[in-house]
């Protein structure tokens, strides 16, 4: 097996100080990759430059949508690093263009920071995109890419709605784990949500048929009684 060293890197994380990157910050703690939370107005300056970074994550909600373009073009021109990008899964096709992705990745919301730090270390360790794996796996029969939002069973496509995706991608961040309806609430239709919880039983019943799960006697996504939802791990 080959190592790789991993030191002295420095990863600029530009969206400002902010929950996701304290959390990615979190996770580099006692290692020798150093991280720095920047603005992403400084990415175009002498600041940014003087960091030789070797790997960039960028909040494209932190920039004007016109503008996400450009900017993760000018971030390879000017800094010669991986970049990785953070949005919602509508704001991927605008990085596409005919040689490919704009950026060596990008990772739709919601996201784990333990995630956006694995794929860090990844591209720190020289893996291309395309071949790193991301995305828990709850079920040896059920594969999930949170990045493409692409599941699969069995080696079938499964067609998921938005919402009922970002559901299953909350629960696979940690399965076994029970996730509350409020938390599933807030983390997929916002902290602002004045709807009924039951919101979330009525879209867990439709994602159990999807993936062909027995609403009797659910084996993928199992719920307990008066507190919320986990994936089987």
């Amino acid at each position: 097996m080959v190592s790789v060293d991993l030191s002295e890197r420095t990863v600029l994380l530009a969206g400002g100080v902010n929950a996701w990157a304290q959390g990615i910050v979190n996770c580099f703690l006692n290692t020798s990759i150093s991280t720095t939370c920047i603005d992403v107005a400084d990415l175009s300056t002498d600041l940014a430059s003087a960091h030789t970074p070797s790997v960039i994550v960028v909040d494209l909600g932190s920039v004007h949508v016109d503008e996400h373009r450009a900017l993760c073009t000018r971030l390879r021109m000017t800094h010669g690093a991986r970049v990785i990008a953070l949005g919602s899964a509508g704001e991927r096709a605008m990085l596409l263009d005919s040689r490919g992705s704009l950026v060596d990745t990008f990772i739709a919301k919601p996201f784990g920071c333990r995630d956006v730090a694995d794929r860090i270390t990844a591209l720190l360790a020289g893996e291309p995109a395309d071949t790193v794996e991301y995305g828990p796996k709850s079920d040896q029969a059920l594969r999930i890419d949170v990045e493409r939002r692409e599941v699969r069973r069995n080696g079938s496509p499964i067609a998921l709605s938005r919402t009922q995706f970002d559901i299953l991608a909350l629960l696979a961040r940690d399965p076994g784990h029970v996730v509350a309806r409020g938390e599933i609430l807030a983390a997929v239709w916002g902290p602002a949500w004045q709807g009924s919880a039951n919101n979330v039983d009525v879209h867990i019943g439709q994602l159990r048929r999807r993936l062909g799960d027995n609403p009797d006697q659910p084996r993928i996504v199992q719920n307990v009684r008066g507190v919320g939802f986990r994936l089987r791990s």
